[in-house]
Parts: structure tokens; sequence; C-alpha cells
């Protein structure tokens, strides 16, 4: 299954309050936080800075199709029909 997840983020410097656009590299850990600098050319004051990218993933499940019986329940379901046609017959 592909995901496609946001390839960039907004970070607000803490310094200047300048807002970064950086790319999320989706190797960085919880626990590890990568350097960021704040962008000059954009406005920022060129600071560095750290920054830990927390991703949530949540998800919803949908049945498709009603479920399909496997061949061992077809099986088992021609058997009562069959055992009930023969105790018709008797």
């Amino acid at each position: 299954m592909n995901v496609n997840f946001p390839r960039f983020t907004t970070i607000t410097c803490p310094y200047c309050n300048h807002k970064n656009t950086i790319k999320i590299d989706y190797t960085m850990s919880e626990f590890n936080p990568s350097i960021v600098v704040c962008d000059s050319e954009t406005g920022g004051c060129d600071r560095s800075f750290a920054v830990r990218i927390n991703l949530e993933i949540s998800y919803e499940l949908f049945e498709l199709i009603p479920h399909i019986p496997t061949y061992t329940e077809i099986q088992k379901e021609e058997e009562v029909i069959l055992e009930s046609d023969l105790i018709e017959e008797l």
C-alpha cells in the first residue's frame, strides 16, 4: 500500500519567529532531533535550532465486499443440504 505523506512542513524559528518551510526527512526518528537553519534568504535570522518531527498515522478500515465463503464452508453447506435431502427421502 502506498501512502503519500506531506513532504514539507512549516517550522517557526524560536529566535525570530520566521516561518521556515523544511523538507521532512522520514528517516528522522521521533527520538533524534535534527538541526535546522533559519532561512535568511527568505527573511530569517540564519540561526540554527533543533527540531524533532513527530508523525502520527491513523487509519480507518472499510469492508469492501461481504464475506466470501471459503471452499471448506461451501463443502459443509453442501453436506448439510445433502443430509437434509436424504432425511426427506426417508
